[in-house]
């Protein structure tokens, strides 16, 4: 049970993406967190990465649905931060990463 005061709200913006090696390859970990003053529990996520081609190019991948893992339905609690270890988007280098979240809460 969630007790939420009236006008309170979920504020979920990413706060870190980066490489990281697995015994499984590369994998993207990204660090979320929730700056408002509710919980707030993800749905329709998109997470639009930046990066570098391996030729240099500046390319960016949007990650959705299937391809978000357990990030997609998360539930990030008010206050606190959580990291998720994703699929590594094939277009992407593993330098210059940034990444934007855009989801609506339930």
């Amino acid at each position: 049970m969630y007790v939420t005061p009236p006008g309170a709200k979920p504020n979920v913006a990413v706060e870190s993406v980066a490489a990281v090696q697995t015994a499984e390859g590369p994998k993207l970990a990204v660090t979320v967190a929730n700056r408002g003053t509710a919980h707030g529990v993800l749905r329709d996520s998109v997470l639009t990465v930046t990066g570098r081609a391996p030729d240099g190019r500046t390319v960016t991948a949007e990650l959705r649905n299937d391809t978000l893992g357990t990030l997609a339905g998360a539930n990030i609690l008010s206050g606190s931060s959580r990291q998720f270890l994703l699929a590594w988007p094939k277009a992407l280098a593993e330098v210059d990463l940034s990444a934007k979240l855009t989801t609506t809460y339930e």
